[in-house]
């Protein structure tokens, strides 16, 4: 080379140098300020309450977050140290050096897999699984986001191990090289920043999106407007929020995608050639190269029914699924895929005209199809919307069963959850025996609650918002027909199931079971309406004696501890049948005793059973062990089905020595028992021992010839009470009951 080139080839190569840095100089001057307002603003919006709840939304916020402290930090270092001469603060701090670029690095990666988190939360919010759009939301993120970080970090942990200050050999001066020291883990780091920063975001960003794309169109064909539109603007609001964050991630995906892998393709070119011999133009052009590419790199839907109430979504549906031949079949993980969806109405003679949603599944067995047909019917009529599921035209078997607390069959299915910080609702629920009083429960609606204990022993959940202290909107949920062979359960997961109970053994062709979710609205109370020789010579026997009520007790023991009403589907309701039937011929009223909330919604195609017990036995009283005369809350169940509450007997004298309950036995307010036995609207039964009875206070019930002085309704809870109930997680806070008279 001649000496009059090597003075071009200098000039050249001060002027791409003097390029490079005025390039990082405008870049940054231009970028920090808009960057730091966009992120800004970008935090401002993701966190406005609309977007709260959304779960996508979390991890935008999270990546606007890092991106400002790249911006307000990052960026300015690197203008200072590429920019500026003699005035990069890392080449004369080892320490300095090592944590800048720690940050560097890793704030630099975590945005793009904040954002890869983003497009998975998109495959997860518009997958047809359940559980995976469980994973869909605010709660996961939060968990999420922190975690991401913490990896983040700890992936370039070996930055502070090997970066340290070096000495230019030409100029004898300090620097802290960005792309790491010169030698082999100059080449290993940039081999890392193509996985970490380059290909394994944008791998993952492409499978999500290809995956999220393929859920759209699975759900487009089989889109469900307008059937079961139970959503109303709060879930359009919702579609459209998912619809703006899809847009919003393809744009961040695409930029992301583009300007790291660039950037890590250059970091290998420039690690490859560094040991190569350049003379000053040839490094001016790597200078300028790894400016514009190292300044770029820093630039940087579902099928369900919900049931909606006042623009707010209340139930969110889960899976459908069927236990048959010792294996669970669900929608879940496509082994019962929804194949079709129709619409047609329908006329009932009881409750009237409604529409019918058809939800068709193909059930596989063998090469055996079988259509399982699940129907949500709309009822013009009444504010409630029932469910059914038609089990399909082949006898469904199974050698190992479930247990009595779990169900085999699953339609409907709802996910216990809080939706967002504003949800605010309480249940409570009936269980166990004297109607459901023994282990009738309450508390917040949310994924911690255990809602449903028993199976078995349980029955219907009354769902209420607690601001509104019991006054406001009520959802029930309850079995609409098969009371004696159908159950709510709740899965480990905290969804709410309903379907066929779990030990039954076989489920006969054409076997269609429903539940009600009742609507009340400004607190309308109501529930869904739904040759036997031993019982004809029973109760045939029974009159001669001049028997009138006849008492059935026992009723959970004989259903529970029984096997064949536990295994057989069709047993529990013929001999609740069977009996109505025989006392109505003979002209016997029953009262149900040790019940579980089955049986009292059995009883509402039995009209001769008239009363049931709703109350523990006396004995729990005088035992010291419980409050038994709090018939407030079940006497609500048994009044909404139509039947008179029964408290048991009582004491209308203190003391009655000789008793066969603890010594010193006591009853300290007679006066209260008669008063809450004569409001029951059924019988006033004392039960003392033979010359205790105080007659004077057990007048006090009725007049003179006998006739008990009862209200038209039953004493029950108010509704304040019931909501407070709730409100502390189930632990009572007094009793004040109310009833009517009509004068």
């Amino acid at each position: 080379m001649s000496s009059s080139t090597i003075p071009n080839i200098v000039l050249e190569a001060n002027n791409l140098n003097y390029i490079a840095m005025m390039f990082i100089r405008c870049f940054c001057f231009v970028v920090i300020p808009l960057g730091t307002v966009g992120h800004l603003m970008s935090i401002y919006v993701f966190t406005r309450p609309t977007l709260r709840s959304n779960s996508c939304s979390m991890y935008f916020l999270a990546a606007s977050i890092v991106g400002l402290m790249h911006t307000c930090y990052i960026l300015p270092m690197r203008m200072i140290q590429s920019a500026f001469i003699d005035t990069d603060p890392g080449a004369h701090s080892v320490i300095f050096c090592k944590i800048t670029w720690l940050a560097l690095n890793s704030l630099r990666g975590l945005g793009f897999w904040l954002i890869v988190l983003a497009c998975g939360d998109r495959y997860l919010c518009s997958s047809a699984s359940t559980n995976k759009r469980a994973l869909s939301s605010v709660h996961v993120a939060r968990r999420l986001i922190p975690v991401t970080i913490l990896i983040g970090f700890i992936a370039y942990i070996h930055v502070p191990i090997f970066f340290k200050i070096d000495i230019i050999p030409a100029t004898q001066k300090p620097i802290c090289y960005p792309p790491g020291p010169p030698g082999t883990y100059r080449i290993v780091l940039s081999y890392f920043h193509l996985i970490y920063f380059g290909l394994s975001p944008s791998f993952c960003m492409l499978i999500f999106g290809m995956l999220t794309l393929r859920n759209i169109e699975r759900s487009k064909r089989l889109a469900m407007a307008p059937s079961i539109n139970l959503e109303t603007a709060a879930n359009q609001n919702l579609r459209k929020t998912n619809r703006h964050m899809l847009r919003m991630l393809f744009v961040q995906v695409l930029v992301y995608c583009i300007t790291g892998l660039t950037f890590s393709v250059a970091l290998i070119y420039t690690a490859i050639i560094a040991n190569q011999q350049k003379n000053v133009f040839q490094s001016a052009q790597e200078n300028m190269i790894n400016a514009v590419v190292g300044m770029l790199s820093t630039t940087g839907p579902c099928l369900r029914y919900n049931i909606t109430i006042g623009r707010r979504v209340w139930l969110r549906s889960s899976c459908t699924a069927i236990y048959v031949d010792n294996t669970w079949y669900s929608s879940d993980d496509n082994t019962l895929p929804l194949t079709g969806i129709s619409y047609t109405s329908g006329f009932d003679p009881n409750l009237g005209d409604y529409r019918d949603f058809q939800l068709s599944y193909d059930l596989v067995r063998d090469g055996i199809h079988t259509t399982i047909v699940g129907h949500i019917r709309d009822w013009y009529g009444a504010s409630g919307i029932s469910f059914h599921l038609d089990t399909g035209d082949q006898i469904m078997t199974n050698i190992v069963p479930l247990d009595m607390d779990h169900v085999r069959t699953v339609f409907p299915s709802f996910c216990i959850e809080q939706m967002d910080q504003n949800d605010q609702r309480g249940y409570f629920t009936f269980e166990e025996e004297m109607s459901g009083d023994d282990g009738k429960h309450a508390g917040w609606w949310n994924s911690s609650s255990k809602v449903i204990r028993s199976g078995i022993q349980g029955g219907h959940v009354v769902l209420f918002n607690l601001t509104q202290q019991g006054e406001g909107d009520i959802l029930v949920l309850s079995s609409f027909s098969q009371f004696m062979a159908t159950s709510l359960s709740q899965t480990n997961n905290n969804i709410l199931e309903f379907g066929v109970i779990g030990s039954m053994l076989s489920i006969s062709a054409n076997y269609i079971h429903a539940m009600m979710v009742f609507l009340c609205i400004k607190c309308k109370k109501a529930l869904p309406i739904g040759n036997d020789s031993f019982w004809i010579d029973l109760f045939t026997q029974a009159h001669y004696w001049g028997l009138i009520l006849y008492e059935q007790d026992w009723l959970d023991r004989q259903t529970i501890d029984f096997l064949p009403t536990r295994t057989d589907i069709n047993l529990g309701r013929q001999w609740l049948i069977s009996m109505g039937e025989a006392a109505d011929k003979i002209g016997l009223n029953i009262q149900y005793c040790m019940s579980l909330p089955r049986h009292i919604l059995s009883a509402l195609q039995i009209p001769r059973v008239t009363q049931a017990r709703t109350s523990p036995d006396y004995a729990v009283h005088l035992d010291g062990k419980g409050q038994q005369w709090t018939i407030g809350i079940s006497s609500m169940f048994a009044d909404a089905n139509g039947l008179a509450p029964f408290r048991d007997v009582f004491w209308s004298t203190s003391l009655q020595p000789g008793s066969p309950y603890k010594p010193n036995a006591e009853e300290v307010l007679s006066e209260r028992e008669i008063l809450i036995a004569t409001l029951s609207t059924r019988p006033v039964s004392p039960g003392d021992a033979i010359n205790y009875t105080n007659a004077q206070h057990i007048m006090k019930c009725c007049r003179e010839d006998g006739l008990i002085l009862k209200p038209d309704r039953p004493l029950t809870m108010i509704n304040r009470l019931v909501s407070d109930w709730a409100f502390h997680d189930g632990v009572s806070q007094g009793e004040l009951y109310s009833t009517r008279t009509n004068m």
